[in-house]
């Protein structure tokens, strides 16, 4: 038995563990029932390593009972991998099989190859390699326009750069997303997208509220509030040391890539992504089917936030590159896992478009999702869902609890003020409402917000 081996990635970067690795751990130690199931879904999404491994475990009996013909089925689909190491599997199993059990076997390959095949994978996950010509409605410029409207930004406020990130010389960039109110001014601003992760985001959000625009509707159109996203980059123009790290770590994340690590393949991907900084060490234009590629590699792993910018990238269609049923499948895929960022994209995507959900929940149980795992931005809309539509004084408490997590780790905003106020007046702290409705009407007031300060109470 000793030429049936299992295939592992070894960790040699301080990169986090991914599903593949985290199935590598449970099998080497004998955790076999772990092992199996993730080996299963991981191959299931193409993977060709996970579909050996699980032919190895089908033929030694490990997490399942011993299974020559379903043996036999995995490794067919290995094969199709471009690894040498895995191609003579099957043939060693064959020589196992009675000429019954290898016709049995062969109409269990077949099966398989239709389901998850290469060509099966390709039609149901893989990201396109030809530009569709469509894009999101989203636009990061300062100036956008629609059929109702023209937006033209007239104050912008350069955020500052945080003293924590500019020490240790850390660049990236924030994606916010947001609603112009026909006064110009910003509300509800929320992080679509950043990296790192928590470091540049409450700077950002802090100089979006400081926005101002100006909104011309057209004659006949009655004014409403505008969705629009801008995305600031945080970089340093200064040295040749900067660039000599970042194409330092370039090269590293390649090389892990190159070895098939799937964390290395995410962290590249973010590396290239045409709003980070480490591009400008390259003289080389990346091209988005390339990033897109690495994030299908990383996604096929189980890495969990590239399941979740892929089907991010691909349902807006970024650089044109769209397939929104795709997208939606990993962002799906991810949500489910955990991955709060996928699951607060799900809630806004099927509130607007109520059509796309194939799931069987709400969009608020997505918000839900987010919340508990922690999205700050998700915290505050619950907070807001259950002061609306809450009915017992346990919700309340609830909210308020929600509200306290957001106002630890970001500034209190007139929308959060307001929900506070609202879910103090239902639980009979009148003294509490009046307070919060004050501090909510004078915030309104510094920023602009005349229509709120006119319905406040």
């Amino acid at each position: 038995m000793k030429c049936f081996y299992l295939l592992f990635f070894f960790l040699i970067s301080p990169l986090a563990m991914a599903d593949f690795l985290d199935a590598g751990e449970a099998y080497e130690n004998q955790y076999y029932d772990q092992a199996l199931r993730e080996y299963q879904a991981l191959a299931k999404l193409g993977h060709h390593e996970a579909q050996h491994n699980l032919a190895v475990m089908h033929f030694l009996g490990q997490g399942t009972e011993k299974n020559s013909v379903q043996a036999y089925a995995w490794a067919g689909l290995a094969q199709a991998s471009d690894d040498e190491n895995l191609h003579a599997l099957q043939d060693k199993i064959k020589n196992n099989l009675s000429e019954k059990q290898l016709i049995e076997a062969q109409q269990q390959a077949r099966i398989l190859q239709l389901q998850y095949g290469t060509e099966a994978i390709n039609k149901r996950w893989a990201p396109p390699e030809i530009k569709t010509d469509k894009q999101s409605a989203a636009n990061d410029s300062l100036t956008f326009n629609s059929s109702d409207y023209t937006v033209t930004a007239i104050k912008r406020t350069a955020p500052h750069y945080p003293k924590s990130a500019l020490r240790k010389g850390i660049q990236g960039w924030v994606k916010v997303s947001f609603e112009v109110h026909p006064d110009g001014t910003v509300r509800k601003p929320i992080i679509a997208d950043s990296f790192p992760e928590g470091v540049f985001e409450e700077a950002t959000l802090k100089a979006i509220r400081g926005f101002r625009f100006d909104v011309m509707f057209v004659p006949g159109v009655e004014p409403y509030p505008v969705s629009a996203t801008q995305s600031i980059t945080y970089e340093m123009h200064n040295t040749k040391y900067f660039q000599e790290s970042y194409q330092q770590r370039l090269d590293d994340l390649q090389l892990l890539a190159n070895q098939g690590h799937p964390d290395a393949y995410y962290y590249l991907a973010m590396a290239l992504d045409e709003k980070s900084p480490i591009p400008q060490a390259s003289d080389e234009k990346i091209e988005q089917t390339v990033i897109n590629q690495y994030l299908f590699k990383a996604a096929q792993s189980g890495q969990v936030k590239a399941q979740f910018y892929l089907g991010n990238n691909l349902f807006s269609g970024k650089s044109g590159y769209q397939d929104r049923d795709k997208g939606l499948r990993w962002l799906i895929l991810a949500a489910e896992q955990g991955q709060a960022q996928a699951a607060r994209r799900l809630s806004l995507i099927f509130k607007a478009n109520p059509e796309m959900n194939p799931t069987e929940h709400p969009p608020h149980y997505w918000m839900v999702q987010a919340a508990e795992q922690g999205d700050l931005d998700a915290k505050l809309d619950y907070a807001e869902w259950l002061a609306s539509n809450g009915q017992s004084p346990d919700q309340y408490q609830q909210a308020l609890t929600l509200l306290d997590a957001y106002a630890d780790e970001r500034p209190e905003t007139v929308i959060w003020y307001q929900t506070a106020a609202q879910l103090y007046e239902k639980s009979g702290h009148q003294k509490e409402a009046e307070k919060h409705h004050k501090k909510a009407r004078k915030l309104a007031k510094r920023l602009g917000w005349e229509d709120e300060i006119s319905r406040s109470p």
